[in-house]
């Protein structure tokens, strides 16, 4: 059997297929090419009772439909626009590595600098204490320099005098 002759016995069709061929129809294929106004026509001119005529309609729809349906295959054109697709994902995806890495390195420069506050605080805090020990010693050696001073004020009117005159000397 031809493929012809077991799909019209698959659609309980195969009293048609001498009228079929008769007409030109030598393939399945060919019965998938037919508009429906034309298996109307078809039907009515090999005499088909009206059940068979529905079959045998329904029969060429199904195989337009397997005909026209998409090849399991890619064509030229659907595999250069996948190809297409993917290069644009392959973009995509080296865009936001480039984007990542350009954080990370933000990232890093944020760290060291981060840790040069750090090292700068603490220096900072250490010069503090050093200042801190020295005024501390001037103040301990002032202190009696202080007091005479003040004594040397009290009741007068030359204090401030005597306080420039004090800074101002060099001798200390």
């Amino acid at each position: 059997d031809d493929e012809l002759t077991a799909f019209l016995r698959d659609w309980g069709l195969e009293e048609h297929e001498a009228d079929l061929r008769g007409i030109g129809v030598d393939d399945v294929r060919t019965l998938g090419t037919f508009e429906e106004h034309e298996l109307k026509g078809i039907a009515n001119e090999l005499g088909m009772n009206f059940g068979h005529g529905h079959k045998f309609a329904d029969a060429c729809k199904q195989v337009r439909n397997r005909t026209h349906a998409p090849s399991s295959g890619l064509n030229d054109d659907a595999a250069a626009l996948l190809l297409q697709k993917m290069n644009a994902i392959e973009r995509q995806g080296q865009a936001r590595d480039r984007a990542i890495a350009d954080v990370t390195q933000g990232l890093h420069h944020i760290d060291e600098g981060v840790h040069h506050i750090d090292e700068t605080t603490t220096k900072t805090a250490q010069s503090v204490e050093q200042l801190r020990a020295q005024l501390d010693e001037v103040v301990a050696k002032t202190r009696g320099q202080t007091r005479l001073l003040a004594d040397l004020c009290s009741g007068t009117t030359e204090c401030p005098k005597l306080v420039w005159m004090a800074r101002a000397d060099p001798k200390g």
